[in-house]
């Protein structure tokens, strides 16, 4: 099961989990979930971007970042240990450590506005070495259907090196598809990420991905949980909120193994 998972990642850049996460925690997560959204921190810490209500308004993905700070269940639920263990091994790593989380909610209004432009994760992680390895666990809370706005990968782009195109804002998909500038032996082949709840979707940093709007009329749940192993060094010198605390390990929790550079 491993192994069919991990040459998958390598050949096309994701890969997805059986459920790994029961009934119970997820109910326990998505409640934990509203609680910060409404501004309730069980820890007394503020996540690094409360929720903004006018964003709800316009239809947008309500988008908080850090709220394991915020939040116990909700550390307690991305530091899973079978989540560790299922990222190393579809990376081979030693030791995996999560360096960022964000809790999303693409609410089911149908609007444009939810949807994610085509981009590579690396395009906004400047703070670490080009060489590291880094990668994404998205874990949907709510099962995700055609109708839910999954997100989207595009199969095999993680072997085309980092463009430096795309854009996460940009919601105009076509045109995107249309300028991209990728290799000649290459095919843009999006592939619909449709999960059960507490299924996990793992990528690759290089991977391009977007998702469409959500029409289902309910709210689609999930984390995104940036993670990296000891193959991968924050840049000397640079001051980054996501590298300056990685011997925190309570906000920045080792799931699997120990030893890590910092």
């Amino acid at each position: 099961m491993y192994q069919e998972a991990k040459l998958h990642y390598e050949q096309q850049g994701f890969c997805f989990s059986p459920i790994i996460y029961d009934e119970e925690s997820i109910a326990r997560a998505i409640k934990h979930q509203d609680l910060v959204i409404s501004g309730r921190y069980e820890t007394g810490v503020a996540p690094r971007s409360p929720f903004d209500s006018a964003e709800a308004t316009r239809g947008q993905i309500v988008k908080i970042d850090s709220s394991h700070r915020a939040d116990l269940t909700i550390r307690e639920f991305v530091s899973n240990s079978n989540l560790g263990k299922w990222a190393a091994a579809i990376t081979g790593a030693q030791a995996v450590q999560i360096w960022a989380v964000q809790l999303l909610v693409k609410p089911g209004l149908g609007a444009n506005e939810s949807k994610v432009g085509w981009h590579q994760d690396r395009n906004y992680w400047g703070p670490w070495e080009e060489d590291s390895e880094l990668f994404t666990a998205w874990v949907p809370l709510t099962d995700v259907e055609e109708d839910c706005g999954p997100m989207v990968y595009i199969s095999g782009s993680h072997k085309w090196g980092f463009l430096n195109q795309g854009n996460f804002f940009d919601t105009t998909h076509g045109s995107f598809q249309d300028t991209i500038q990728i290799p000649d032996d290459s095919d843009f082949a999006a592939i619909p990420v449709l999960l059960n709840a507490g299924q996990v979707a793992f990528h690759h940093k290089l991977t391009f991905h977007g998702s469409h709007p959500n029409t289902s009329g309910r709210p689609r749940r999930s984390f995104a949980i940036h993670m990296r192993t000891e193959r991968s060094w924050p840049k000397k010198g640079e001051q980054s909120v996501y590298t300056a605390d990685l011997t925190d390990h309570d906000m920045n929790p080792v799931i699997y193994g120990t030893e890590l550079p910092f």
